[in-house]
């Protein structure tokens, strides 16, 4: 019993349409890089945002590159699922002799596979990054503000009497807010969030490095070997180069 037809070419039709976007899809990715990787070295990242007392609160500029490298993770795994199952559907039944059609498509799905898992995983520790800043600005000590609010309800009732029976409600609201000052910001507390994001920034823009680059060559191959991937056993066809 074989898939049936449909399915191949449904796969076939999200595989074009992937691959119809790839030039758009990079070129987003490049600008998206070059807005929010501006500093070169990681020094002048360091004096940007030593520059900014509202950044030790948070760093916007670190959150907003988070949010698009996140976006380029997430759409680079789930273009190489489409050309995965695409592939992986196209695989014949093994035979003697005349397999290197088959060896070019199972070489493909293993590198496919474990740049999918490198962004996956990527993916799986962008919010360590929160968590690792909100312990460090915890300790820092800067002013914090609470609100607390009140409510109260009550009501009576009174029988008889000149004015006959009476109901009676009250209600009333209490809102207090406190605002604590903390202590001066300790030199090292201030560097270390200032490390931590220096070092987000650094993990961000290798991240979003990685999917460009890696996302360009899987395409590339794809194209290279459609043929082959195709029809493993027909003639033409190359080997699928190594993926970044």
């Amino acid at each position: 019993m074989t898939i049936s037809s449909s399915f191949k070419k449904r796969a076939k039709a999200q595989v074009d349409e992937v691959v119809d976007k790839v030039e758009s899809t990079l070129s987003a990715m490049e600008a998206a890089y070059k807005s929010s990787f501006p500093y070169e070295t990681l020094s002048e990242a360091k004096k940007a945002y030593e520059s900014s007392e509202e950044t030790l609160a948070k760093n916007d500029a670190i959150v907003g590159a988070l949010d698009i490298t996140r976006d380029a993770l997430s759409t680079g795994v789930m273009h190489l699922r489409t050309i995965e199952t695409y592939i992986s559907l196209h695989v014949p039944q093994m035979e003697d002799g005349n397999n290197f059609g088959v060896t070019v498509q199972l070489n493909a799905l293993k590198e496919i596979g474990e740049i999918k898992e490198k962004w996956a995983k990527a993916l799986e520790e962008l919010p360590k990054y929160f968590s690792t800043r909100a312990d460090a600005v915890d300790k820092l000590g800067l002013p914090k503000e609470s609100k607390s609010e009140t409510k109260t309800f009550s009501e009576s009732e009174s029988t008889g009497g000149k004015d006959g029976d009476q109901s009676t409600t009250n209600k009333s609201t209490t809102t207090e807010e406190k605002t604590s000052n903390g202590g001066v910001p300790e030199f090292h507390r201030i560097q270390h969030i200032i490390a931590i994001d220096v070092q987000q920034y650094f993990t961000l823009k290798a991240a979003m490095r990685s999917v460009m680059e890696g996302y360009l060559v899987a395409m590339d191959n794809l194209l290279k070997n459609r043929l082959k991937i195709e029809a493993p056993k027909g003639n033409g066809g190359g080997n699928f180069g190594a993926m970044y």
